[in-house]
C-alpha cells in the first residue's frame, strides 16, 4: 500500500516494517539484559562468564533501539510533517547511546 506525502512523493508502508520488528526485538532483549545485570551485580566473581554476553546484548539492544528511534523520527517527519517530538526523540537517542559507555565505566560490580 502506498500513501501520497504532502510533497507529492510516495512512501511504501513496508519501509518501516523492519524498524517495527527491531523495536520489538530491542524491547524483548531488555529482559535478559536486566537479569544478567542483576546477577553480575550480586555475584560478579562467580558469574564473570556472563560479562561478554551481557556486554554483547547491551550493545546489540542499544543499536537496534537507536535504529528504531531514527526510523520513527523519520516517519513522523516525512509522512506526517510532525517535528514537535524531534527534541525528545534526540534526547532519548542520546541517552540510549550513553548507556553502554556508562556500563563499561561502571565495570559491572
Amino acid at each position: 500500500m502506498e500513501r501520497n506525502l504532502v510533497d507529492g512523493d510516495k512512501m511504501d508502508n513496508s519501509k518501516y516494517t523492519l524498524a517495527g520488528w527491531m523495536a520489538i526485538t530491542g524491547a524483548i532483549m531488555i529482559f535478559p539484559e536486566i537479569i544478567m545485570g542483576i546477577l553480575l551485580d550480586i555475584k560478579p566473581d562467580k558469574l564473570s562468564i556472563l560479562v561478554f554476553p551481557y556486554t554483547f546484548i547491551t550493545i546489540a539492544e542499544t543499536t537496534i533501539t537507536l535504529f528504531a528511534f531514527f526510523r520513527f523520527k523519520h516517519l513522523l517527519n516525512k509522512r506526517y510533517e510532525f517535528h514537535r517530538a524531534d527534541t525528545l526523540i534526540l534526547v532519548i537517542i542520546f541517552g540510549s547511546m550513553t548507556k553502554p559507555f556508562v556500563m563499561i565505566v561502571h565495570g559491572n560490580g
